[in-house]
């Protein structure tokens, strides 16, 4: 029996609208009390956040909220393990947004902020050597 779909060509119902310039994607939607958000991340490799000070990116026009991982009353969620979900692995689990201890370049910051003044909340940081 031979497969009819290996080697041939297969419209696709969706290309037409994309290849002629009527395609709709997220960003293009913009539904009334929409907000962005802006997510620190973390320029160190390795380090503790020592504090954060959003004073000056609430006081921007557009920013609603600066949100930090002290404003989750039962702390930041955990990310889970995905492929092996072992108790060995417990100890290497890491937070949604990074609390006092910084793990990596990139790593989610403490605060996030929506609106124009993402990247205005003042942080302090104590880099460390990286193990």
């Amino acid at each position: 029996m031979k497969n009819a779909f290996i080697g041939s060509a297969v419209e696709r119902r969706e290309d037409l609208r994309f290849l002629r310039g009527r395609g709709q994607y997220v960003d293009d939607l913009s539904p009334d009390g929409l907000l962005y958000a802006v997510i620190f991340s973390s320029p160190v490799a390795h380090g503790r956040v020592l504090s954060i000070d959003p004073s000056a990116a609430l006081r921007v026009p557009g920013v609603h909220a600066v949100i930090t991982a002290r404003d989750m009353p039962e702390g930041p969620p955990i990310i889970p393990m995905r492929l092996q979900p072992l108790p060995e692995f417990k100890p290497f689990e890491q937070l949604v947004i990074a609390d006092n201890k910084v793990r990596y370049r990139g790593h989610c910051g403490r605060d996030r902020a929506a609106g124009a003044g993402g990247g205005l909340a003042r942080r302090e940081a104590r880099c460390e050597p990286a193990v």
